[in-house]
């Protein structure tokens, strides 16, 4: 395809059109009005390869938790999802006094600490959505930690902790069975039908409970509230480190038994009831410790490889497909953009890169039925050798090196507007190479200037060394994920978190080739006149 050059006027018009819904318009970098008679302007449009990838080494960094057991309608195979919770105590965390827990048959001649119990303690589940048969009956088992997930690793979601001995065992620990579904039909029809519920169930954690120094209690809520009153327990309980260290790891919930339901798992609470005589008055009180943010929150998932590398192996499309299944790579032709193709004397390598678009197309579904997985909303795009590093290392998309791209139903697919700063990126390592082997080659003959002819040719000789020596080196890998933003005004929002897409989701793309313009990517250049 030959490039065109476009008049300085329908030019400039283009550049304020893609400025104007662009995410980032630094890279423009230029003024069109001064020098605009001194500017040649070219465009120009490349072909991209593509194809499916398994994902791999997945950080399991999810806001939201997942349970449950479903069979993928697109592969015929299960998707296992466990969930581990640890809770926070948020810092100035307080019982009331020890002296206003009301005691029944207190007896004066033993410690008032000794006597202290809760009325009862449980484990409380919300979900915030649902994939399936809402009335599957489900069955579960919450294992209490006997060593917490430590907040400096890295777990990715195929971590178990009961392969890695992390689970307590032993006389007294606490593994508690529960059947549930997750419309929860215990709950009364107008409280599930108010606008106000939220799913959920509650695991009772009222039997007897043995520490692991061998003391009794008569439940769970008893051994947390001895601990908060013991010697030094407010400094722990302050300190959300000491606490799950020193109190409480948290609880792994493992899936037993039963098909046809996945829950997200929006909130875990740990909530005990006592009796207390504040203000002289008799009454009921609870407290609630929270999984949140300021925790780990885990899910483990188990699923068919073997399915997920058929769909891999397909010819005529790739997918994103999510929880934990597979990603689309793309082959950038960074090497063509910036040299120019195999059969042409251009050179781009001086030129700026006004902007570098790319548009993934999706493929429609046959026909569309209940059992259609949602398309993944939101997805990453960053070169391969980074991704497991972007999210170990808490990054967020900076609009350098990595991009964010939502699905529009108007174009049916995904769009990211601008990536001339990746395509510079990665050329530098190659250009740097490019001139080394000139300075080289101007050394050995004893000048100063070489050819065009012979330019062109050393440039193009070591870019398919330099690509076949670095095999990723123009990869991209484009990752559904979740993003969570900050509001600083009425107007604007700042990206603050981007983790893992956990949901349930997959879609097909238009499989890139390099003779087919299934994947397209646009660029525009500009230069200096000479």
């Amino acid at each position: 395809m030959k490039h065109t050059i476009l008049t300085i006027t329908a030019l400039t018009v283009m550049l304020l059109s893609l400025a104007s819904c662009d995410d980032t318009t630094d890279t423009l970098g230029m003024s069109l009005t001064e020098s605009v008679n001194n500017l040649s302007i070219n465009a120009d449009t490349f072909y991209v390869e593509s194809h499916s990838v398994a994902a791999k080494d997945i950080v399991a960094r999810s806001a939201q938790g997942y349970i449950g057991n479903i069979k993928d309608p697109e592969t015929n195979s299960y998707i296992t999802c466990n969930y581990m919770t640890q809770f926070t105590t948020l810092g100035d965390y307080q019982f009331p006094s020890i002296e206003n827990i009301r005691i029944e048959n207190y007896d004066k001649t033993k410690q008032r600490l000794e006597q202290v119990e809760a009325d009862s303690c449980e484990l409380i589940i919300f979900f915030s959505r649902h994939y399936g048969d809402s009335l599957a009956l489900m069955k579960i088992t919450a294992h209490e930690m006997n060593t917490p997930y430590e907040e400096n690793n890295t777990y990715t979601t195929d971590f178990d902790p009961i392969n890695q001995n992390m689970i307590r065992e032993g006389e007294g620990s606490i593994h508690s069975e529960m059947s549930y579904t997750f419309s929860n039909q215990l709950h009364s029809d107008e409280s599930r039908w108010s606008s106000t519920y939220t799913p959920y169930i509650s695991i009772s954690l009222n039997g007897e409970y043995i520490d692991k120094q061998g003391k009794h209690y008569n439940n769970y809520g008893t051994y947390i509230m001895r601990k908060f009153y013991e010697e030094n327990g407010k400094d722990i309980f302050s300190n959300n480190y000491r606490f799950n260290h020193e109190v409480c790891p948290g609880f792994y919930l493992q899936h037993k038994s039963g098909l046809g339901s996945l829950s997200a798992i929006s909130l875990a609470q740990l909530r005990i009831h006592f009796t207390d005589t504040l203000q002289g008055n008799v009454g009921a009180s609870t407290t609630i410790l929270s999984g949140t943010e300021e925790v780990l929150q885990k899910t483990n998932i188990k699923q068919n490889t073997n399915a997920i590398d058929n769909l891999i192996e397909e010819e005529t499309c790739t997918y994103l497909k999510t929880p934990a299944g597979i990603f689309t790579e793309l082959s950038l032709p960074i090497d063509k953009i910036m040299l120019g193709r195999d059969n042409e004397e251009t050179s781009h390598d001086s030129d700026t890169l006004n902007t570098v678009r790319i548009f993934i197309p999706r493929i429609n579904d046959k026909a569309y039925t209940s059992y259609n997985l949602p398309i993944p909303k939101t997805v990453l795009l960053l070169p391969t050798d980074s991704a497991s590093t972007f999210f170990a290392n808490k990054q967020v998309a900076d609009y350098r090196t990595s991009y964010i791209a939502t699905y529009s139903s108007t174009t049916n697919g995904y769009t990211f507007a601008n990536i001339s700063a990746l395509i510079t990126k990665a050329y530098s390592a190659l250009n740097d190479t490019i001139n080394n082997v000139i300075n080289a080659k101007k050394q050995e003959l004893g000048t100063e200037e070489l050819t065009g002819t012979m330019t062109r040719t050393i440039k193009k000789a070591v870019a398919e060394k330099y690509m076949n020596d670095h095999p990723t080196w123009n990869k991209a890998i484009i990752i559904p994920v979740e993003t969570t933003y900050s509001t600083l005004s009425s107007t604007s929002s700042e990206l603050t978190k981007v983790a893992y897409d956990m949901h349930l989701g997959s879609t097909r793309l238009q499989k890139g080739y390099k003779n087919n313009d299934n994947i397209t990517v646009s660029v525009i250049y500009s230069k200096f006149k000479e």
